[in-house]
């Protein structure tokens, strides 16, 4: 359970006496505290449990339930119109809860560079109100900063609208194409995943959110005619 950036060395002090193991030892100004929920002084990966005494088991970590990551409120809008010869058709995809976690960290090791959003926005002493964590590339420090938990910065819900697909055409009308002996003519412009908005940082694909693999967004067009004799 997140409990905020540390913020003086009075806190550190406390925090590092208080925790007697699961943190790194060489935590600074700017790490992360999380809460020990079960008061031994361990964070341990385990569900945090309560007896019926309503006191923690013996058994019990600090680990604590943020729901599932099943998309959920999934929903779809269609939407036709036709104006004389010229139709159009839209289809909105999206969701409204879907629970996810940033997999991303500013300082990796592999071959893309960080994602844009950290950029300026790390803790550092001239900027305590910070959204992300101090900087480190000490591996035990920045684990600890960013282990899956609740917060702000690691868990998002993911509610986002997409137009999936559009359809722009138009007909031509028969006194212009009656003489070349054609029954129909109709020209149409389509696209995919053409637009959307969402929730989460970064410039991602909503429906694979914080996957740097994939961006820019695989976005598809075309155009064609249709022609009947």
């Amino acid at each position: 359970d997140f409990d905020g950036f540390i913020q003086t060395e009075q806190e550190l002090a406390d925090y590092n006496a208080k925790m007697t193991s699961g943190i790194p030892n060489n935590l600074s100004l700017g790490d992360v505290r999380y809460k020990d929920l079960d008061g031994d002084g361990k964070l341990l990966p385990q569900v945090y449990k309560l007896g019926e005494d309503g006191k923690p088991t013996t058994d019990s970590g600090d680990m604590i339930h943020l729901g599932d990551n099943g998309q959920h409120y999934l929903f779809g809008i269609n939407l036709g119109v036709n104006w004389k010869n010229i139709d159009l058709s839209m289809f909105f995809q999206g969701v409204l809860k879907w629970q996810v976690l940033e997999s991303n960290k500013p300082i990796e090791y592999d071959s893309w560079p960080p994602q844009e959003y950290f950029y300026g926005k790390y803790w550092t002493s001239g900027n305590t109100n910070a959204v992300y964590p101090r900087l480190s590339q000490n591996d035990a420090v920045k684990n600890h900063d960013y282990v899956a938990s609740n917060a702000p910065y690691k868990f998002y819900n993911n509610r986002y609208i997409r137009l999936k697909n559009l359809q722009l055409g138009y007909t031509f009308q028969k006194s212009l194409i009656g003489k070349a002996k054609i029954e129909k003519l109709r020209v149409y412009f389509s696209g995919t995943d053409i637009w959307e908005a969402y929730s989460i940082p970064g410039i991602y694909d909503p429906e694979k959110p914080f996957n740097p693999r994939i961006t820019p967004f695989p976005r598809g067009y075309s155009f064609g005619i249709n022609v009947t004799l």
